[in-house]
C-alpha cells in the first residue's frame, strides 16, 4: 500500500493530494517542491496528481507525475540575483549621476566666481594703466619744470657771475 512508502509523504504528502483528488475529481499540484540529495545537493519537482475516471465516475486510481523542475529552479534564482545586482548598479549609478550632477554645479558655481574675479582683476588693471599714464604725463611734466629750473639756473648763475664781475 501506498501509505506505507515513504515516498507518500517525502518530499510532500501524496496521500492528502490523492484524497484531494478523488473528491473534487480534478488535479492537485504542488510546484517547486524541494528533495533533499545524498549528495547534499537538492532536487525541486513539480508534482501532479491526476484521478484516473471509470464510467461511473468514481476514480479507480490516480496518476502521479514528478517533473524536475531544478534547472528552472536555479535559472530563477540566477534571474532573481542578477535583478538584484541590476537594481545594486542602478542604485549606485543613480548616486554617481547625483554626484556628478552636485560636482557640476560646483564647477558652474566656480566658474562664474572666477569670471567675477577675471573682469574685476580687468577692471583693477584698466584702472592701473588709467594711473600709469597720469603718472607717465606727470613725470613728464617734472621733466620739463626741471628743464625750465636747470635753465633759469643756469642763467641765474650766469647774472651771479656777471654781477661778481661787476661788483669786482
Amino acid at each position: 500500500p501506498l501509505h506505507d512508502l515513504e515516498l507518500s509523504y517525502r518530499p510532500v504528502d501524496l496521500r492528502s493530494m490523492i484524497d484531494r483528488t478523488f473528491e473534487s475529481k480534478l488535479r492537485e499540484r504542488a510546484q517547486n517542491i524541494k528533495r533533499p540529495l545524498l549528495g547534499g545537493g537538492a532536487q525541486y519537482l513539480d508534482i501532479e496528481v491526476i484521478p484516473l475516471p471509470k464510467e461511473s465516475k468514481i476514480p479507480v486510481g490516480a496518476g502521479i507525475t514528478f517533473r524536475d523542475v531544478t534547472r528552472f529552479h536555479e535559472m530563477r534564482l540566477d534571474y532573481e540575483l542578477t535583478n538584484q545586482e541590476l537594481e545594486t548598479a542602478n542604485e549606485e549609478l543613480q548616486s554617481s549621476n547625483e554626484e556628478l550632477e552636485t560636482t557640476n554645479e560646483e564647477l558652474q558655481s566656480t566658474n562664474e566666481e572666477l569670471e567675477t574675479t577675471n573682469e574685476e582683476l580687468q577692471s583693477t588693471n584698466e584702472e592701473l594703466e588709467t594711473m600709469n599714464e597720469e603718472l607717465q604725463s606727470t613725470n613728464e611734466e617734472l621733466e620739463t619744470l626741471n628743464n625750465e629750473l636747470n635753465q633759469r639756473t643756469d642763467e641765474l648763475q650766469l647774472t651771479n657771475t656777471f654781477l661778481n664781475s661787476i661788483l669786482n
